[in-house]
């Protein structure tokens, strides 16, 4: 008995030989018994049919960036159900062209991306994309456009202070946010006007357009931050009002939408110096000395301070600090100025404030000998990625993750790397946060907690399991300032706050080397059954509305530490 396979009018012997097309097929089976007798069945194969397609129809592609485009490949069977094969099929059997060959370079990159690298010369030209495979086509239409540039800044509203003294250096940082450049950016100065630019044809000017007798600026070129946030260093030589104007162009043209301009200004006040002088004393390793500025209706709350000390020549012994005076020889503080105790610190209560001149105060100490206490010391961690959200952030490339009920975690590793064990005593939370007339502030929830050494039970410094504390509902809300306003009727939709709260009641010992894992979890509580709190919600949404940015670059949180380190002087 023999087999043979007819397809179009052709025999062939194997079956895996016939160059069947897509969709149906009517095969012959042709069997031959040994009495030479044919026996001819003819069946119908249906091979599933492959399409290649765009996800879209069109694109506004910016130039000046590459980018990727999607596409798929498509296997359909005989019911029409669709099987998506793009990551079977190599890339390398895929071709992409503009219907316009002079257009900057495309190519196929891996399965299911195409990428586009549009520049200058591209712009305002719309062409077609062609993608083939096996025969197959689809094509998109493609339109290269000039990007919505920006430029922004925290504030268009500055002020900054001006000092005689030599201990001031009357220099003021302004931050300019900005997608406009994506490399290294360099100055030109002209007249009044401080020009950024870039190799991609880009610029950015700052002009000074009225008090440029008051002020000299200059650019930030060793900036950490990258070509998207340029630093402005303004420094102050009168006192009075500068008016800054920011303008922008890419590629030959000046760039005019609201968005793409600043009308920024800088008032200079005139202040005076306080200068806490140690004396021959220190307030920590690091410091000995703290001067502020203080002008009309400001002061300095010297119980804010720690006292400083003065070593003797006698191990963990140190010279008894009795105050401050004016006078760097005096054997006795100025009267209001004498050290006290309270709560068990020392401390200088007195306020500092509508000073007429400069002002230093001198740590004034006795002959008399006393202990050194433990120095304490504090630490911030203000660049926590608390409200991080990695799948979010790789799908659509930024982090609005704070809206109400909106939950997650981060984790912090604490690791003592000295030779002396540190003892955590304190830990301050502290919230940038948003507040709204007569309602509050935004309801963030914390819980921190920690596992100690060989413990397996969590040791809670604030909440508890799925008991989340409100930060400005536990602390005392400060800096209420800078009022937000809706931009259409003037109504006052905001102020920013500040929240601040010490937790003391459980002390973190880590010998060297030793670490821990301070988890901390956050939410924003919403469902609280309080009327006020959900009219709370709905006005900081309507906030949020109003403003360029995310409620993530108005609300920010910090996390500080104080903590000892141990000494030889300690009992």
């Amino acid at each position: 008995m023999t087999v043979e396979y007819e397809y179009n009018g052709v025999k062939y012997d194997r079956l895996e030989d016939l160059p069947l097309k897509e969709g149906k097929n009517d095969i012959k089976i042709i069997v031959t018994s040994e009495s030479g007798e044919d026996n001819v069945y003819t069946v119908h194969v249906h091979r599933p049919t492959r399409v290649i397609e765009f996800e879209r129809t069109s694109y506004d592609l910016p130039i000046g960036k590459n980018h990727t485009l999607p596409y798929k490949i498509y296997e359909i069977d005989s019911d029409g159900n669709r099987e998506d094969v793009t990551e079977k099929v190599s890339y390398k059997e895929v071709e992409a062209l503009f219907e316009d060959s002079l257009l900057s370079e495309v190519a196929v990159i891996e399965n299911g991306w195409i990428q586009i690298k549009p520049d200058a010369q591209d712009l305002d030209k719309e062409t077609s994309l062609k993608v083939s495979y096996d025969g197959k086509e689809a094509t998109v239409q493609i339109r290269f456009t000039q990007e919505d540039y920006y430029v922004s800044s925290p504030s268009l509203d500055y002020q900054m202070s001006l000092s005689s003294s030599d201990l001031v250096n009357n220099v003021k940082e302004i931050t300019l946010n900005t997608n406009l450049f994506s490399r290294l950016v360099t100055k030109e100065i002209n007249g009044n006007a401080l020009i950024l630019k870039s190799d991609q044809d880009k610029y950015i000017k700052i002009e000074i357009v009225s008090g440029s007798e008051l002020v000299t600026l200059d650019y930030k070129e060793t900036n950490e931050m990258g070509p998207n946030s340029l630093a402005l260093l303004v420094t102050a030589l009168k006192e009075g009002t500068v008016k800054f104007k920011v303008t922008m162009g890419a590629y030959g043209n000046v760039l005019t939408e609201p968005n793409q301009s600043l009308d920024i200004t800088l008032t200079i006040v005139k202040k005076k110096v306080l200068v806490l002088d140690g004396n021959g004393g220190i307030y920590n390793l690091l410091t000995n000395r703290y001067t502020f500025l203080i002008g009309e209706n400001e002061s300095v709350d010297l119980s804010e301070y720690v006292v400083p000390y003065k070593e003797s020549d006698v191990p963990c012994q140190v010279y008894k600090f009795l105050g401050y005076s004016q006078n760097k020889e005096s054997k006795v503080a100025d009267k209001g100025l004498e050290v006290q105790e309270i709560d068990n610190q020392k401390v200088v209560s007195y306020i500092v404030k509508d000073l007429e001149k400069d002002l230093t105060l001198y740590a004034i100490y006795s002959e008399e000998l006393e202990e050194k206490e433990p120095e304490k010391k504090e630490l911030w961690l203000v660049d926590i990625p608390l409200f991080h959200n990695e799948e979010y952030f790789s799908k659509y490339n930024e982090d609005k993750v704070i809206y109400p009920g909106a939950k997650g975690y981060y984790t912090e590793k604490i690791k003592n790397e000295t030779d002396k064990t540190i003892t955590i005593t304190n830990l301050i939370l502290k919230e940038d946060t948003i507040c709204t007339p007569n309602k509050g502030c935004l309801n963030m929830g914390y819980v921190i907690r920690f596992y100690p050494k060989e413990d397996t039970r969590a040791t809670y410094l604030i909440g508890g399991e799925n008991k989340y504390e409100v930060l400005n509902k536990k602390a005392f809300s400060i800096n209420d300032s800078e009022n937000y306003r809706n931009m259409s009727t003037n109504d006052a939709l905001g102020t920013r706050g500040t929240s601040r709260l010490n937790i003391s009641n459980q002390s973190i010992v880590l010998k060297p080397n030793e670490e821990i894992d301070l988890f901390i979890a956050w939410e924003w509580a919403f469902e609280t059954g309080d009327v006020s709190d959900d009219l709370l919600d709905t006005q900081i949404g309507e906030y949020a509305s109003q403003i360029k940015d995310t409620l993530n670059d108005r609300y920010r949180f910090y996390l500080g530490f104080q903590f000892e380190v141990e000494d030889i002087c300690a009992p």
